[in-house]
C-alpha cells in the first residue's frame, strides 16, 4: 500500500463517508467471495467424497446448511447452496463496483472543478509566469489520478480481503499450504513494492514532466497555426510534438511492461505449488488420496483466485506508484501552491466620484519598475485619453485599476476608498472591458454577448443594438443563434469588436474601459466601430488607450505616459499649443 503522503490524506479526509461506505461493501463482498469458492466443497463431497462422512468446521457447516434447502438429493441441495453463494457474491461484487467508479468520478469531477476555481480566483501574474498548456494539463489531465487511485485502492482492499478470508478456508483444509502460500505473498509482495517505488514512481514523474510538455507544444501550436503555416514552419513544430509525445509514450510503454510482470511470475509459482502439492499428497498418502478429492478441489478453486488477486496487488501496486506525482501536483495545486488575488470586504453600490492614484509603483519580479510614483485623477464623467510610446505603462494602469495587479507602494482608491478594501465583484461589476482582441468562443452570438450572465434575450438585442452590432447580427442566416466558430472565426474583426462592445455594455456600467479597441482594424472598421464607442460612452466615465488621433482628441482629458510617468496632461488643444512630447507625436504620426 502507499505510505499515507499529505496529498492522499487531504482526498481521504475530504470523503470520509464514502470510503467507510466503501470499505463495509468490500468488506461483505469479500466474505462471500470466499464464501463461493468454500461452497464447492458440498458437490465435490457428493461427486467424489463419503458422503457419509461428517466434516467439521467451514466445510461441515456449509453441509449441514445445504441440507436446509427443500430437496431430498444432496446434489441438488449442493447446486442451491452454490447458486444462492453466487447470486449473493454477484449482487455485492456489482454494488462495488458501482460504488467505486461512482466514488472515482465524483473525486475528478471534484477536483477538476476545484483546480478551475483555484484558476479563476488566481492572480493575474501566476498565469504569467506559468505555460498555458501546463496549466490544461493539471486542470484536464493531473485531477483524474486521485479517483484513479481511490478505484485500484478499493481493488487492492477487496484483493486483500479474498486472500485472508481463503487462507482461513485453508487453513481449516490443509494449514501447511495455508503457510506456504503466507510465506510466498509476503516475498512476492515485498518484491513489488520494491519494484514499483523505485521503477514505477519514476516513470510516473517521467509522465508528468512528458505530458506536460505535450500539452504545452500542442497548445501553442494550435494559438500560432496562422503563423506556423504562413512561415512554412510546421515541420520544426511536428518534430518538436512528436519528441515530448514519442517520450511519453515510451514511459507509458515501460509502465504497461512493469505492471504486467507479476501475472507470468505468479502462474509459474502458483502452478509449481499445486503440482507440488498434488504430487506430495499422491506419494505420501495413497490410499485416502480419493477421500481427499472434494477437499483437493476447494484447494484448486482457491489458488484459481489467490492468483488473480495477487498479480492485481502487484499491478495495482505499481499503477498507483506511477499515479503518486498527478496526486501530489493536484492536491498542491488545490491546496494553495495559487496566490490568490486579495479582496476586500466594502461593496461600491455606485461610482460616483473619482479614481485616484497616490504615489503608486509597479514593477514585475525581478524586473525594473513599469510605474514610478504615479499620481493621476480620473472623475465620474469624464473621457480620458492615455497615450505614449509602447511599453510606457498605460496597460499597466488599466490593469491596476482592474484590480488584475497590486501597486508595489502607494495608493488607489476609488470613491476615497482604497481599492484593496473593496469587494472586488462589486467594482468590477461597474467596469465594462473592451480590449484590442475580441475574445470570442466557439458558441452562439447570443451566447458570445450574454457571456453566461443572467439577462434576457430582449436585454442581449438591446445591447447589440446600441453598441451597432443589431443590424449585421440580423443580416446573418441564423441571427443571433450563429455559431461564429473558434475565437470567432466566421466574423469580421469590426464584427467581433462590436459584439465585445455589446456584451461590455450589457450590465449597463459607470465605466468603459477600450485598451486599443480599435488599433487593429482597418480604416472603414474603426469609423463604424468608432461610431459604436461614441454612442454607449455618453454619460458614463471613460478610459480609452489609442494609438490613433481620431479615438482621443474629443477626451476631457489626455495624459502622455512615457517610462513608467506621466509626463505631460491636458486636452487635446492645450497639449497641441504646447508643442511638446504629445505634439511631436502627432507629427510623427508613428506611435500615436
Amino acid at each position: 500500500m502507499i505510505k499515507m503522503h499529505p496529498s492522499f490524506k487531504y482526498f481521504f479526509n475530504n470523503y470520509k463517508l464514502l470510503f467507510v461506505l466503501l470499505i463495509i461493501v468490500i468488506l461483505i463482498s469479500s466474505i462471500f467471495e470466499g464464501l463461493g469458492i468454500a461452497a464447492f466443497f458440498p458437490i465435490f463431497l457428493v461427486l467424489f467424497g463419503d458422503t457419509s462422512s461428517n466434516p467439521d468446521g467451514l466445510m461441515g457447516a456449509l453441509v449441514r446448511i445445504s441440507s436446509v434447502f427443500p430437496s431430498r438429493n444432496p446434489i441438488y441441495q449442493a447446486f442451491l447452496l452454490l447458486l444462492t453463494v453466487y447470486l449473493l457474491k454477484t449482487a455485492l461484487s456489482i454494488a462495488r463496483i458501482t460504488l467505486t467508479t461512482y466514488v472515482e468520478q465524483k473525486i475528478t469531477y471534484r477536483s477538476k472543478s476545484q483546480v478551475i476555481d483555484k484558476y479563476s480566483k488566481a492572480q493575474y501574474q501566476f498565469f504569467l509566469d506559468q505555460k498555458q498548456g501546463d496549466l490544461i494539463y493539471k486542470m484536464l489531465s493531473s485531477p483524474t489520478a486521485p479517483g484513479v487511485i481511490v478505484t485500484r485502492l478499493s481493488q487492492t482492499a477487496a484483493d486483500l480481503c479474498k486472500l485472508l478470508i481463503i487462507l482461513f478456508i485453508l487453513l481449516s483444509t490443509f494449514p501447511y499450504m495455508a503457510y506456504l502460500l503466507v510465506v510466498t505473498g509476503v516475498l512476492y509482495t515485498l518484491v513489488i513494492f520494491r519494484i514499483s517505488k523505485k521503477v514505477s514512481l519514476i516513470i510516473g514523474q517521467g509522465q508528468l514532466k512528458a505530458g506536460t510538455e505535450e500539452a504545452v507544444v500542442a497548445n501553442e501550436f494550435l494559438n500560432g497555426i496562422r503563423i506556423i503555416i504562413t512561415s512554412l514552419n510546421s515541420s520544426w513544430w511536428i518534430q518538436k510534438f512528436n519528441s515530448a509525445s514519442y517520450t511519453l509514450a515510451k514511459l507509458r510503454a515501460q509502465q504497461v511492461i512493469f505492471a504486467s510482470i507479476p501475472r507470468p511470475i505468479m502462474e509459474l509459482i502458483l502452478i509449481v505449488f499445486l503440482l507440488g502439492f498434488l504430487l506430495i499428497l499422491w506419494t505420501s498418502d495413497q490410499e485416502n488420496f480419493t477421500n481427499n478429492l472434494p477437499h483437493l478441489g476447494v484447494i484448486a478453486i482457491a489458488l484459481a483466485q489467490v492468483w488473480p488477486a495477487l498479480i492485481s496487488i502487484g499491478r495495482s501496486r505499481m499503477e498507483m506508484m506511477a499515479l503518486v506525482p498527478n496526486v501530489v501536483a493536484t492536491h498542491d495545486l488545490i491546496s494553495g501552491s495559487v496566490p490568490m488575488r486579495p479582496t476586500g470586504d466594502k461593496k461600491i453600490k455606485t461610482f460616483t466620484n473619482s479614481i485616484v492614484f497616490q504615489n503608486v509603483t509597479f514593477g514585475y519580479p525581478d524586473r525594473q519598475n513599469l510605474l514610478s510614483n504615479v499620481n493621476l485623477q480620473i472623475n465620474q464623467g469624464e473621457s480620458v485619453a492615455l497615450v505614449g510610446p509602447s511599453g510606457g505603462g498605460k496597460t499597466t494602469i488599466i490593469n491596476l485599476i482592474l484590480g488584475i495587479f497590486e501597486s508595489d507602494s502607494g495608493t488607489i482608491k476609488i470613491d476615497n476608498i482604497p481599492l484593496s478594501e473593496l469587494n472586488h465583484e462589486t467594482w468590477l461589476g461597474k467596469i465594462g472591458l473592451v480590449s484590442q482582441e475580441a475574445f470570442t468562443f466557439h458558441s452562439s452570438i447570443a451566447n458570445n454577448i450574454q457571456f453566461g450572465r443572467d439577462y434576457s434575450r430582449e436585454q442581449v438585442i438591446e445591447a447589440a443594438r446600441i453598441s451597432g452590432a443589431h443590424e449585421f447580427i440580423t443580416a446573418l442566416p441564423n441571427g443571433y443563434e450563429t455559431v461564429v466558430g473558434e475565437r470567432g472565426m466566421k466574423l469580421s474583426g469590426g464584427q467581433q469588436q462590436r459584439l465585445a462592445l455589446a456584451r461590455a455594455i450589457l450590465p449597463d456600467p459607470s465605466i468603459l474601459i477600450f485598451d486599443e479597441a480599435t488599433s487593429s482594424l482597418d480604416s472603414i472598421s474603426e469609423h463604424e466601430v468608432q461610431d459604436s464607442i461614441e454612442r454607449i460612452s455618453d454619460g458614463r466615465t471613460v478610459i480609452t488607450i489609442a494609438h490613433r488621433l481620431s479615438t482621443i482628441t474629443k477626451s476631457d482629458n489626455i495624459m502622455f505616459i512615457s517610462n513608467g510617468s506621466i509626463i505631460e496632461e491636458g486636452n487635446h488643444d492645450t497639449l497641441f499649443a504646447n508643442r511638446k512630447h504629445y505634439y511631436e507625436m502627432l507629427n510623427s504620426q508613428t506611435d500615436l
